[in-house]
């Protein structure tokens, strides 16, 4: 693994903990080191960190919102 890469992955701590649960990525980041993009996409659904779950997590923020405000009225 060149050390771009590998400065790449320990810049970024849950990219760096993904891989360690995983350690079979290790062999396909070598072979393979532009998968880095795909192994981090699945990190992101892993962690619910993409787009989609932080609009989730908002819309369900203002809906507690506006349940509460609808309780104190």
């Amino acid at each position: 693994m060149n050390i771009g890469l590998r400065m790449y992955i320990y810049s970024n701590p849950l990219l760096k903990e993904y891989i360690k649960l995983h350690s079979y990525l290790y062999k396909d980041l070598i072979r393979n080191p532009e998968s880095i993009k795909d192994i981090e996409d699945a990190m992101k659904k892993e962690n619910h960190l993409t787009i989609e779950d932080k609009i989730d997590k908002f819309s369900n923020t203002l809906t507690m919102a506006e349940t509460i405000i609808n309780t104190l009225k």
